[in-house]
């Protein structure tokens, strides 16, 4: 990402592993034992930093929308495409969302239900059609870890409420 910042590849994958760290800050700061106030601010940068990879999660389902569009599967309607456009819509209103503190619970939980569906609907079925692609494993690895981060935030925004 330093050496390419133009190459919006790099940004995504880094997004991808930062929404973990995300989740794990806001976890840790609601579980170990750390004053009251290092732990808030702890949770509220976890929570913006998995917000802002919500957004460039979402930019990149509309830079790579024919990628996107690739795995969905064919037999759900109106069509890939659209799908590809509607996720990365429903992933930049997350983002807002999160990162405004308007409806960012609710958005939160909607997430982590579209990364939740994106494991069955998408990865899952992958997986068991070319179980020796490491990719495939990969990126339902990677979806899977993404829902329960998304979980985090979700649960470390109720907590705050």
């Amino acid at each position: 990402m330093i050496a390419h910042p133009s190459h919006f590849g790099a940004w995504a994958g880094v997004a991808e592993q930062l929404a973990l760290v995300a989740g794990g800050m806001i976890a840790y700061s609601f579980t170990a034992t750390i004053d009251a106030t290092l732990g808030a601010r702890l949770g509220r940068a976890g929570v913006l930093a998995f917000g802002f990879c919500a957004l460039i999660f979402g930019l990149a389902h509309f830079l790579y929308a024919s990628a996107t569009a690739a795995m969905v599967p064919k037999w759900i309607p109106p069509g890939a495409l659209f799908w590809a456009y509607a996720t990365g819509a429903a992933h930049l209103a997350a983002g807002l969302a999160i990162l405004s503190g308007i409806q960012a619970r609710l958005a939160a939980r909607l997430l982590t239900a579209m990364f939740a569906v994106f494991a069955v609907l998408v990865h899952a079925p992958l997986v068991i059609a070319d179980p020796g692609s490491h990719l495939n494993w990969v990126m339902n690895a990677m979806n899977l870890a993404l829902t329960g981060a998304a979980w985090v935030v979700a649960d470390g925004l109720a907590r705050r409420e």
